[in-house]
């Protein structure tokens, strides 16, 4: 009895053996085949399986990646569907998953997507990074193409490239084709196939700065069509938006329009020494009698293809609109107001949707005079 017992114990400690060597060997197996794509400041995030996203030109990182930044919490609400990620009481990004929103400070609440994808609720990096005051850096292999993405708190001492090399070495290795380059004598027909971006009023003001940051940004050059009135006591945002070398027109009344664009013309000449022939009309653009007048004094009307408008609803379905009209030929004139439905966070949604497809091009007279 006892020679037996020796056998069996004798056979489980070889069956343990060789499940331990198994698993040793899967996990040598996985580590080799799965390198890690996501780093925090110097670290690599602990789940090296989970990869980030690229989703309608935008990169996507699991939100539970925010925790393993230092004072960084990451708060789950399964009841409403919801999540929190906070650094501070002024520096947080709330999602409401069902409704794809987004609120910040001071109630500014914002259309933005997340996705459901193996177990993990995945947020855009750049604009999570953004409202947190973090730093984020991404990169593509030279090989499959895969992203490689890091989020810093101002902590690191690697440059991306050394970790890269270190942990991710098929991210960076390969032979690299050089880019293609559009000739400097075959420019773009703006007629043909541009996007333009403009937007309606200044608003209060306050959301100028962002609107200009995320222009600059983008290296996008916008055309500003503000009221006669918002010329009294506003010359500091004017002057913002004519320093980012964006293009500003008049947003007049169909009463008195040629009246009013003269005086605002000659007001623009004294305080920023340049006139205007853009403009739109306050009160409905239907009006082609007046139109034709305006013309007759060397005028442009600028008209929009879509609008976001000024509701949630009417913002997303513009959005869903954009996405479909931005495939096709032709140019498009995109018009957004400045005291809309969440206007910047808006907007990087459609600028994004257009990247790789069109070129935003600054809304000019001489695109008109092309177009006539």
């Amino acid at each position: 009895m006892g020679k037996q017992t020796k056998k069996i114990a004798l056979l489980a400690v070889l069956l343990v053996g060789a499940m331990l060597f198994c698993t040793f060997f899967s996990l040598i197996t996985r580590a080799d085949d799965s390198l890690p794509t996501l780093y925090c400041n110097d670290e690599v995030w602990y789940k090296a399986t989970i990869v980030p996203l690229r989703i309608y030109h935008s990169v996507y990182v699991p939100i539970s990646v925010f925790e393993q930044l230092e004072g960084v919490t990451v708060t789950t609400y399964e009841r409403n569907n919801t999540a929190m990620i906070s650094r501070s009481d002024s520096l947080y990004i709330s999602f409401d998953f069902a409704s794809n929103s987004a609120s910040v400070k001071e109630n500014e609440r914002f259309y933005l997507m997340t996705y459901a994808e193996g177990g993990e609720r995945y947020v855009p990096l750049v604009t999570t990074c953004e409202y947190l005051d973090l730093q984020c850096e991404t990169h593509t292999s030279v090989l499959d193409g895969s992203i490689s993405a890091r989020i810093c708190d101002g902590k690191q001492t690697k440059t991306f490239a050394e970790l890269l090399r270190r942990y991710n070495p098929a991210a960076l290795d390969g032979k690299t084709e050089p880019p293609e380059t559009t000739a400097p004598s075959q420019p773009i027909d703006p007629v043909g196939n541009a996007l333009f971006l403009t937007v309606d009023g200044l608003g209060d003001g306050a959301r100028i700065p962002a609107l200009l940051d995320l222009f600059e940004e983008h290296e996008i050059k916008a055309a500003f069509f503000i009221t006669p009135e918002e010329l009294e006591g506003k010359e500091n945002l004017v002057l913002s938006i004519l320093a980012g070398g964006h293009t500003l027109g008049l947003l007049v009344e169909e009463a008195g329009a040629a009246d009013a664009l003269a005086d605002a013309n000659e007001r623009l000449m004294e305080r920023f020494k340049q006139t205007t022939r853009l403009y739109r009309l306050q009160d409905g653009d239907d009006a082609e009698d007046i139109h034709a007048a305006l013309r007759e004094l060397g005028y442009a009307h600028c008209g929009w293809h879509l609008d976001l408008g000024m509701t949630e609803d009417s913002v997303r379905q513009t959005l869903i609109d954009f996405r479909r009209a931005v495939k096709g030929e032709g140019n498009l004139i995109l018009r957004a107001w400045c005291d809309g439905f969440n206007t910047v966070g808006y907007l990087r949604e459609f600028i994004f949707s257009a990247q790789g497809k069109r070129v935003f091009s600054p809304v000019t007279l001489a695109y008109y005079a092309a177009a006539a």
